[in-house]
Order: C-alpha cells, then sequence, then structure tokens
C-alpha cells in the first residue's frame, strides 16, 4: 500500500522540526529523557520522523530479566550443569570466544565453534559423550541464540545447530514519544505513540543513520494540539527499556499542522 507522506498531503503544511539531542536533554538518561522546546508549536496534527543517527549500542546477551539469555546448558555424565557469559553486545565471534572461556574456566572439555561460511554452531567435547538438555533446561537458555532448537540432544560427540547463530534479535527498536502541552504538566497529548525505526543488518558499535527519504514515512498523526515539551524513551519490540549505556543519539523531526 502506497504511503503519501504527511509533506505532500492535501491542506498539510509544515509548521517547524524539532532537532532532538540527547546529549542537552533535561533530566533523564540518553534512553529516557525530557527535552522542551524553545518555545511552543501550536496546531500540531502530525509529526514525522526525518532523520535518527544512533548507536547500536544495544545488548543481545542479557545477564537477567525476562530476555536473559546467557547460560549454556550441558551434561558430561555428572549431571546437567551450565555456564554462563556477562551481558553485553556480541558478534558471533567474541560470543564464542567467551563461551569457550567459560567452558574452559568451568574445567569442561567442552568448546564451541561458529562457521561463517555457514553460520552454524558446533558444540563438541574431546572425552566422552556430551549431552545438551536444550529442552529440559531452558531458563536464561542461549541455545536458540546458537541456531539450536527446543530439543534434548544426547549419544554423541558433537552437535551442530539447525539454524544459523543470531545476535541480531533487535531488528527494531520504538521510540516512545509523550507531548505535554506549555501550559500544563499533567496532560499527555502523546500517550501512547511510537515510532518503530529498523536497526538490523548493523554490527554492534556502527553508527545506524536512518533517513525517511531512503526507508519510509515514520509518521503519527495526532489530535490538533499544542507542544512544549516532549517526552522520550526508547524500548525493543517487547515492551522493555533499551538501554543506550550512556551513548548519545539524535532525532530530526518534522512537525505538521492542517
Amino acid at each position: 500500500m502506497a504511503v503519501t507522506p504527511a509533506s505532500f498531503r492535501p491542506g498539510v503544511k509544515r509548521v517547524g522540526e524539532i532537532d532532538i539531542l540527547s546529549s542537552t536533554r533535561t533530566g533523564g538518561t540518553s534512553d529516557a529523557f525530557t527535552v522542551r522546546l524553545p518555545s511552543p508549536i501550536r496546531d500540531v496534527t502530525a509529526i514525522s520522523a526525518y532523520e535518527i543517527q544512533m548507536p547500536k549500542v544495544f545488548y543481545n546477551i542479557f545477564a537477567s530479566g525476562p530476555n536473559q539469555n546467557n547460560t549454556l546448558y550441558y551434561n558430561v555424565g555428572a549431571g546437567t550443569a551450565s555456564v554462563t557469559i556477562p551481558a553485553g553486545a556480541y558478534t558471533a565471534n567474541s560470543l564464542i570466544a567467551a563461551l569457550n572461556a567459560a567452558l574452559l574456566t568451568a574445567g569442561t572439555t567442552i568448546t564451541t565453534n561458529f562457521s561463517s561460511t555457514t553460520f552454524l554452531t558446533t558444540i563438541t567435547t574431546s572425552a566422552g559423550t556430551l549431552a545438551l538438555p536444550f529442552a529440559s533446561s531452558t531458563a536464561g537458555t542461549i541455545a536458540q541464540i546458537l541456531g539450536f532448537i527446543p530439543a534434548d540432544l544426547s549419544g554423541n560427540t558433537i552437535y551442530t545447530s539447525t539454524n544459523g547463530i543470531n545476535l541480531d534479535d533487535q531488528l527494531s527498536i520504538y521510540i516512545n514519544i509523550r507531548g505535554i502541552s506549555a501550559g500544563s504538566t499533567t496532560t499527555d497529548l502523546l500517550a501512547g505513540y511510537a515510532f518503530k525505526i529498523a536497526m538490523g543488518g548493523n554490527f554492534p558499535g556502527d553508527l545506524v543513520v536512518w533517513r525517511a527519504e531512503d526507508s519510509y514515512d515514520a509518521r503519527i498523526d495526532v489530535p490538533k494540539q499544542e507542544i512544549g515539551t516532549l517526552v522520550i524513551n526508547i524500548t525493543d519490540s517487547t515492551g522493555q527499556q533499551v538501554n543506550m549505556l550512556g551513548y548519545n543519539w539524535s532525532m530530526l523531526l518534522h512537525v505538521y499542522s492542517a
């Protein structure tokens, strides 16, 4: 379905722009903060994200909470055991290195490997047989990140994942925006609105530059109102707050009136 940008819709005109820099925020952190406009913008009926520049510093491995996924379960004959790795923003190679360091520290004969050709993961032991309880031990498991399906594996010394390693689960982030009119400190005029911005295809640490002219018209239509303050926070697809780790970012909004 074709979408007509707000700037080209009959009777709609751009009445201003808001250049948001998290480094100049009024309180909060770089992932949850307030912006006070130099002067209120009146008769606003639509806001469009025009450009966003943001470093991709989001964690893809979590050590706690509902997204925890840092635990590798295994059994080499003495019952189910596990190793964990620290939370962080990993590449495939750094993830494998962290897992192998944890397995070595735990005194196991287990190693993991990632193929840059097939994108599959192998887990092997150099002594005895190895079981991987990926169906019966699931709390905080890293199995699906490594490309393994939820199944208990046993009787072999080496296992290869069914799917490719997947560290790019954060395909999109949501920039949630609330607007407070210039004459009020309590009215949430934009409560519930969010820009969904694609973030996939970039390595951890890369600067992601998103432009509406290269992507899609990220616009929210709102009841006609005056905006003097914006309250912004960033969440992932599950609604969890994204931790920007103090890194700053910017967003240019175009503001329209009909």
